[in-house]
Parts: C-alpha cells; structure tokens; sequence
C-alpha cells in the first residue's frame, strides 16, 4: 500500500464562511426566481420576506457540509471522502428537517452524503480522479514534446553524413565549407523557414557561405 503523504489541518471556519456566503448567493438566485414567477406582485424585498427560507436554507446546508466535513477531516487526520460523507449527510438533514418526518430526513442526508462522497472519490472532478490538478492528457503532452524537442547534433549527423565540398539541406540551404569536414553543432529554426546552420571544422573555426 502506498504510503499517504502528510495531513495539513484545514481552517474550519474559513471554509465555512466562504461556503455560507457562496451558497447564500446561490440562494438569493433561487429566491429571485421564485419571486418572479410568484403569481402576485411581491415587490423587490418579497426576494427576502416571502422567499427568504430559501436563501437561508441553501447557506446553512452549504455550511453545514463544510464544517462537518473540515472538522471531521482534522479530528480524523485523514483526508478521504468518508469526510465528505459526513459533511453531506448533515446537511442533507437540513433539507429533509423541513418536511418534519424523520424518513426524509434520513432519506435526504443518505442521498447527499452518497453523491458527495462519490464526487470526492472521484478527484472532485466530474471526470474522475485524472482530471484533478496536476494532470496532463496525453494526447496534450505528446505535443508539447514533438513541439519543444530539438533533435542532437549527432542524429542529424547520423541521418545525413559528413561530406566534403558542397552539401545540399533541406529549405534550399546550400552550405560550403571550403574542402573541410562539417561538424553540424546545433540549428536555429523560424517559423516556416532555416534561418541558420552553425557550422564548425575540426580546427575550431566557423567558416562558410549559406545561400538560401
């Protein structure tokens, strides 16, 4: 079994606020909606006075999950998704507390609890595990290597030889050192076209004439 890296304890309360304030906006939406398509005239604050359960019910369950599911990370010291387990079936509670029957809400924090312990399972990622951050398709990295790879010296060297006098290159390049063999050092490429062969002879020295 693979060793689990170290535990970080996790801020409790920081998650909570940020999941209160983001599912209260979440709820404010819902609301709104609601408001809208309510069949008398509720006026602008009708968003709060009439339908404001909602907004308070969407941020308490999100902060519900959040806490229980940060505490329970630092009481446990293990970051796994029985966490997200917990944290979803309380708040999973609060949904089914409103109908008053205890089978709703054991329904609704079951329900809950397996759909986000599943996604945490997952990588937290629709797509599964892979997809988290961090991850590169491979189709993605095949070409970031074909693209950024430059070939040796020596396997262009290997392919087209050493020569004397006159060699032809691709592009229309013709490069002639006098009468000396060519050491290929390194080529820098443009967008489209060579723009230059370093070449060096065995003395050290860079001599010759591209024609393009």
């Amino acid at each position: 079994m693979a060793e689990q890296p170290p535990y970080h304890p996790r801020d409790a309360i920081a998650s909570t606020t940020n999941a209160v304030l983001l599912n209260g906006a979440a709820g404010v939406l819902i609301s709104g909606v609601q408001n809208t398509l309510a069949k008398e005239n509720r006026g602008l604050f009708g968003l709060f006075t009439k339908t404001g359960g909602t907004i308070a019910m969407f941020a308490a369950v999100g902060g519900t999950y959040a806490f229980i599911k940060d505490a329970s990370a630092n009481l446990r010291e293990t970051d796994d998704p029985w966490n997200a387990a917990l944290g979803g079936f309380f708040g999973g509670a609060l949904l089914g507390i409103r109908t008053g029957r205890i089978p709703y809400v054991l329904g609704f924090g079951a329900g809950l609890a397996t759909l986000v312990a599943s996604f945490d399972a997952g990588g937290n990622h629709w797509r599964g595990s892979k997809w988290r951050e961090g991850y590169v398709d491979d189709v993605a990295r095949r070409e970031a290597i074909r693209s950024t790879r430059r070939r040796a010296y020596e396997e262009t060297i290997e392919e087209i030889g050493e020569g004397r006098g006159k060699l032809f290159f691709p592009f229309n390049y013709l490069i002639h050192i006098g009468g000396r063999n060519i050491v290929l050092i390194d080529m820098i490429w443009g967008k489209r076209d060579l723009r230059t062969w370093i070449c060096g002879t065995e003395s050290g020295e860079v001599e010759g004439e591209v024609w393009s």
